[in-house]
C-alpha cells in the first residue's frame, strides 16, 4: 500500500482552464530524426503529451522553481532546453516537425552515454530526463540527511507515510509531484526459527512491467462439408501460437462445426507448385508454425469433411502410381488390396487447358476432396460423386448424366487421372478408372472455350462466415 501525494495546489491552482498556448489542435508536431534518435523522440513525445507538465513549462511557472545550484542537477540547462522544445512543439507556426538538435546537445553534455547518434534504450533516456528535470526544479536547496524507516508488516500505512515524508524532505519538485510514487518491499527470514519480517517503502518514477505474452492466435479455417449443397464455411480457430498442430485445428473445428475430429482432413494448398503437388494432406501432429511463422501457404487452413472416418489417416504426398482397386472385371465393387466397402477418396483439381506452348494450365477454383462410397467404386460412381460435389458451380448443361451416357459434359471438360507430374490419362470408362488409387489426383479439364460457359467462378468462390469468424473480423464503428 502506498499513498500518491497530491500535486501542490498553489502550483496547479492557475491551471483550471487551458491557456491559449495549449488550445486544441496545438502540439500536433513531430520530432526530426537526428540519425537513430527515434528512442529520444518517443520519450519526448510521451512527456510532451502529459498535459499538466506541458502547461507548467509553457506558462513559465517552472522558472520560479529553477535550481541552478543543485549539485545533482544540470545547472538548470536541461529544464531550459526542455521548456524551449515544448514551446516549439506547442506554439504556433506552419512547420510539421521540430528539430531537437540543441536538446540533444544538452543531454550529451551531462550524459556521455547518449553522445552521438546511435540507438539507445528509450526507457533509460526517460528515466534520465525525469531525474534531471526533477533536480533542476528541486525546491530543496539544502538536502538534510535522512534514514529510510522500516517496519515489520503490522503498521504499513504509518511506515509508508514516514518514508514519503523523508523522501519529500530531500525531493520536492513539480516533476516529483507528477511522476513519483512508492512501492513496498518485503523480506522474510527463511529460517523458520527466526521468521523476522522487514518492510520498507521506496520511491520510484517508473515501473518495468512485463508485456503480456500472446499464447493464442486466430487462424482462418475454410471447411468444405460433405454435403455438396452446402457452401464452404469460414471459421476462426484459436490455437497456440507456437505449439499448434493440425490435430488442434481438427479438434477446434470439431467443436465449432459438430463434426467428429477424425472425419476432418486438413490440407495444404500451394498454387505455385505442380498440379499433383499443389494439394497435400497434413498429418495430425504436423506443426503449423515454423520459426514463429505459419508454415502453410496462403491466408487460411483448408479442411474437408469425409462421410466416414478413414481406416488409414490422410498422409502428405500419399499419391502413388498403381492401383489398389484394379480388377479384370469392372463393376461397382472394390477388389484388390483395399477393404471391401471402405470409401475411396480422391483429390479433384479443376483447370483450364493451357493456351500455348510453355504456358501453365490455369487452376479454376480450389481443389477439393471427393469421396466415393465403397459400394460405388466404378466409373459411373465417379461421375455420380462428381455431379453431386460440383452441382453448385458446374452449370447444368455441363454436368455428367446420371447413366454415364454421352452428354454436354464431354464437350465442356474431360476427367483425367494425374498419373505423375508430367502424365495425365483420360478416364472415360471402368477400365481406365481401374488405374486410379485411393488418395490419387484427378482433373476436371475444361477446354479454353467452355470454362466461361460451364464454370460459375463466383459461386465456387462464395463462402459462408461462421459467427466465430465474423466476430473476429468485424470492425466496430464509433
Amino acid at each position: 500500500g502506498f499513498e500518491v501525494p497530491a500535486v501542490r495546489s498553489d502550483v496547479l491552482g492557475s491551471y483550471d482552464s487551458k491557456p491559449a498556448e495549449v488550445a486544441p489542435g496545438r502540439g500536433l508536431k513531430g520530432l526530426s530524426n537526428l540519425g537513430n534518435t527515434c528512442f529520444m523522440s518517443s520519450a519526448l513525445q510521451c512527456l510532451s503529451n502529459v498535459e499538466t507538465l506541458t502547461r507548467y513549462f509553457i506558462s513559465n511557472e517552472w522558472r520560479r522553481d529553477l535550481n541552478t545550484d543543485n549539485p545533482l542537477g544540470m545547472k538548470g540547462e536541461l529544464a531550459e532546453e526542455f521548456a524551449k522544445l515544448l514551446n516549439e512543439l506547442w506554439g504556433g507556426g506552419l512547420s510539421y516537425s521540430v528539430s531537437p538538435t540543441e536538446f540533444k546537445r544538452c543531454i550529451a553534455r551531462f550524459a556521455p552515454q547518449f553522445i552521438g547518434y546511435a540507438q539507445h534504450d528509450s526507457q533509460e533516456l526517460l528515466a534520465f530526463l525525469l531525474d534531471g528535470l526533477h533536480e533542476d526544479l528541486n525546491r530543496i536547496r539544502a538536502k538534510p540527511a535522512t534514514e529510510v524507516p522500516t517496519g515489520d508488516g503490522t503498521d504499513d500505512v504509518e511506515v509508508a507515510g514516514t518514508a514519503w515524508e523523508r523522501h519529500r524532505m530531500r525531493n520536492n519538485s513539480f516533476v516529483n509531484d507528477l511522476f513519483w510514487g512508492q512501492y513496498k518491499s518485503k523480506v522474510v527470514c527463511p529460517d523458520a526459527s527466526c521468521g523476522k519480517v522487514s518492510v520498507s517503502f521506496d520511491a520510484f518514477n517508473s515501473l518495468t512491467l512485463q508485456l503480456p505474452q500472446i499464447n493464442d492466435i486466430t487462424v482462418t479455417a475454410v471447411l468444405r462439408y460433405a454435403d455438396p449443397n452446402r457452401r464452404p464455411v469460414r471459421y476462426a480457430v484459436k490455437v497456440s501460437k507456437m505449439t499448434a498442430c493440425c490435430e488442434d485445428i481438427q479438434k477446434a473445428l470439431s467443436d465449432l462445426s459438430g463434426i467428429e475430429a477424425d472425419r476432418i482432413a486438413i490440407a495444404e494448398l500451394d498454387r505455385e507448385r505442380s498440379l499433383r503437388l499443389c494439394f497435400s494432406f497434413l498429418k495430425p501432429l504436423t506443426r503449423l508454425w515454423h520459426n514463429g511463422n505459419l508454415r502453410l501457404n496462403g491466408d487460411a487452413v483448408y479442411a474437408y469433411e469425409v462421410p466416414h472416418a478413414p481406416k488409414e489417416p490422410f498422409e502428405p504426398s500419399s499419391y502413388t502410381y498403381g492401383s489398389s482397386f484394379s480388377s479384370s472385371s469392372f463393376g461397382c465393387k472394390r477388389t484388390g488390396g483395399a477393404d471391401l466397402g471402405s470409401d475411396m477418396h480422391l483429390i479433384v483439381i479443376l483447370r483450364e487447358e493451357k493456351l500455348g506452348y510453355g504456358v501453365r494450365d490455369t487452376q479454376l477454383g480450389t481443389p477439393f476432396l471427393l469421396t466415393i462410397p465403397g459400394d460405388r467404386i466404378c466409373y459411373s460412381g465417379l461421375q455420380q460423386a462428381l455431379r453431386e460435389a460440383t452441382q453448385r458451380y458446374i452449370k447444368p448443361s455441363a454436368r455428367p448424366s446420371s447413366d454415364g451416357a454421352g452428354s454436354a459434359a464431354e464437350e465442356c471438360y474431360a476427367i483425367k487421372w494425374c498419373k505423375n507430374n508430367w502424365e495425365n490419362e483420360d478416364i472415360h470408362d471402368d477400365l481406365s478408372f481401374s488405374q486410379v488409387s485411393d488418395r490419387d489426383v484427378i482433373l476436371l479439364d475444361f477446354s479454353r472455350d467452355s470454362s466461361n460457359e460451364c464454370f460459375d467462378a463466383n459461386e465456387e468462390r462464395t463462402l459462408e462466415d461462421d459467427t466465430s469468424w465474423s466476430s473476429e473480423n468485424t470492425i466496430t464503428e464509433g
